[in-house]
C-alpha cells in the first residue's frame, strides 16, 4: 500500500494538516506515518502521528468533491452521533478550503474492514445477511427526531438549538427539491443517442406527476450514495446486527429526505445490474417498516436512474463498448417507467 497517492504527494499533506490543525508539527510529520488509503475520487489518509499517547486519525481530502458535499458529511456525522447509535466517526476538524486549498476534514479513525470495497462489488453485492445490515443503517437514519432537521435536500449547515445539533437543507419543500435534483440530472444527458431520448420523456413525467410527491415528509438522513461499502466490520463479515458494526463512514453529500426514497434509491444501485434482484431487495425491507411497494416508487426509481443518465460518461469512457451497455440499460429502465 503506497504511503501517499498520486496526486497529493507528502507535502501537500503536511499543508492540510497545518490547516486542519490536529497535529502539533505537521511539517515535522514523516511520511511514514501518512498511509493512503481506500480508491474512491478523493484522497483519504489514515494518519499516526508519532507522538506518544497521539490516536491515530483519518484526513479525507476533497480532490474532487466540494466544499458544500463534505461540510454535509461533517453536518450529517454530528447530527447522527448526538441522536443515534450508529458509529459514526468524531469530525475532528473541517477546512473548507479556497480557491488555491482543497477542502478536508479530520476524524477519528474507525477500525474494520468495509462490507464492500468498489463500484463493481457494490453492484454485483448479494450478499442477504450484508443487504439487511443495510436496511437496518437505513431504518437508523429514519430515527433522528423531527426537530433535527430542518428543510430538505442536500445539507448545507448544522446548527446549534438549545444546545441540541440541528441539519439544515438547502430546500424548504421536499417536492421542489427532489423534481430540481432529478432536472439537473435529465437536463444535462451524456452523450448517448439512448440517453437523449428518454431524457425529454423522463423530464416530461416527472413534472407531470410532481403533485404526488408530499412537500414535508417526516425527515431522515438520505445518504445517496450509501452502500455496504459505508459499513465498517471488525472482520469484514456481516455482523449480527447494526450495533456490532465497526464503523459508518463517508457520509459526504448527505441530504434530508423521507426514508421510503433513501430505500429505493438504495434498491436501485444494489439491484440495477443484477438478473435476479428479489433476494437483495427481500433483505434490504427485511429490517424496514415499509416494503419495496411503495406508491411514490416510480418517481423515487426514476429520480435514481437520473444520476447515471448525466453522470455515465464521468464513470465510463464514452468510447467504451460498456458505456454502450450501460446507457441503454438506463434508457430502457426509463421507457418500462414513463411508457
Amino acid at each position: 500500500m503506497p504511503s501517499v497517492s498520486a496526486s497529493l504527494g507528502i507535502d501537500d499533506v503536511r499543508r492540510v494538516l497545518e490547516r486542519v490543525d490536529v497535529v502539533d508539527d505537521p511539517h515535522s510529520l514523516p511520511s511514514t506515518a501518512v498511509t493512503h488509503v481506500g480508491d474512491g475520487v478523493n484522497d483519504v489518509f489514515v494518519v499516526d502521528p508519532p507522538d506518544q499517547g497521539a490516536a491515530r486519525f483519518v484526513l479525507k481530502v476533497g480532490t474532487l468533491s466540494s466544499a458544500a458535499n463534505l461540510r454535509g458529511g461533517v453536518a450529517a456525522a454530528r447530527v447522527l452521533r448526538a441522536y443515534t447509535s450508529l458509529p459514526v466517526p468524531h469530525v475532528l476538524a473541517f477546512d473548507p478550503g479556497d480557491g488555491e486549498q482543497p477542502p478536508a476534514v479530520a476524524t477519528t479513525y474507525c477500525d474494520g474492514t468495509p462490507l464492500a470495497s468498489g463500484f463493481d462489488d457494490v453492484e454485483n453485492f448479494t450478499d442477504p445477511a450484508a443487504v439487511s445490515l443495510v436496511g437496518e443503517t437505513v431504518d437508523a437514519l429514519d430515527a433522528i427526531p423531527p426537530e433535527a432537521a430542518v428543510g430538505y435536500g442536500s445539507v448545507r449547515a448544522v446548527e446549534s438549538v438549545d444546545d441540541d445539533p440541528q441539519l439544515v437543507a438547502t430546500h424548504d419543500d421536499f417536492d421542489d427539491w427532489l423534481v430540481g435534483y432529478a432536472s439537473k440530472h435529465f437536463e444535462s444527458p451524456a452523450p448517448h443517442p439512448a440517453l437523449e431520448r428518454v431524457a425529454p420523456d423522463a423530464l416530461e413525467y416527472l413534472e407531470s406527476n410532481r403533485d404526488r410527491l408530499p412537500s414535508d415528509p417526516s425527515p431522515s438522513v438520505v445518504l445517496t450514495d450509501f452502500s455496504p461499502g459505508n459499513l465498517l466490520a471488525p472482520d469484514g463479515r456481516p455482523p449480527a446486527s447494526v450495533d456490532d458494526l465497526s464503523g459508518l463512514i463517508d457520509l459526504e453529500r448527505a441530504k434530508i429526505g423521507p426514508a421510503t426514497f433513501a430505500a429505493v434509491n438504495l434498491e436501485y444501485l444494489l439491484t440495477n445490474e443484477l438478473d435476479d434482484p428479489t433476494p437483495v431487495q427481500e433483505a434490504l425491507y427485511d429490517e424496514l417498516s415499509f416494503g419495496p411497494d411503495l406508491p411514490l416508487r416510480d418517481l423515487y426509481w426514476l429520480v435514481a436512474l437520473s444520476r447515471p443518465v448525466s453522470g455515465l460518461a464521468t464513470w465510463e469512457n464514452p468510447e467504451s463498448p460498456e458505456f454502450d451497455r450501460r446507457a441503454r440499460a438506463v434508457a430502457r429502465s426509463i421507457d418500462a417507467l414513463v411508457d
